[in-house]
């Protein structure tokens, strides 16, 4: 990360900071910290740190394919680490979004489990 930038971003996110008004993103005062005291570090942040953009690949049944698009035996994901859902994106406002998936799939896997093997 450039250090000019992220100097930059910091000096404007202690001016946000300042106003107790986050313009920018419109994150609430109270979630609102100042940054004053170096060593500073920087990430890039985004989808791909709360979830896997790849991950297993699934069948219906929640069963993890090899590479050759077939079954592996008495393996099973499911969720987020089933991958691919959230490539790019993590909507973090559509509350239940990923623990409503990751319910629905182990409770669908188990029920196969329990039918097939």
């Amino acid at each position: 990360m450039p250090k000019d930038s992220f100097l930059a971003t910091v000096n404007r996110y202690n001016e946000l900071y300042d106003k107790q008004d986050d313009e920018d993103y419109g994150k609430e005062a109270f979630r609102l910290s100042g940054i004053h005291t170096p060593p500073f570090y920087g990430c890039w942040f985004g989808g791909s740190i709360l979830t896997t953009l790849d991950g297993l690949k699934i069948n219906a049944d929640m069963q993890v394919l090899d590479k050759k698009m077939e079954p592996i035996a008495g393996l099973y994901a499911a969720g987020d680490c089933s991958g691919s859902m959230f490539s790019g994106n993590y909507p973090e406002y559509l509350v239940g979004c990923a623990v409503g998936r990751t319910m629905t799939q182990g409770r669908h896997a188990v029920r196969y489990i329990n039918e097939n093997e």
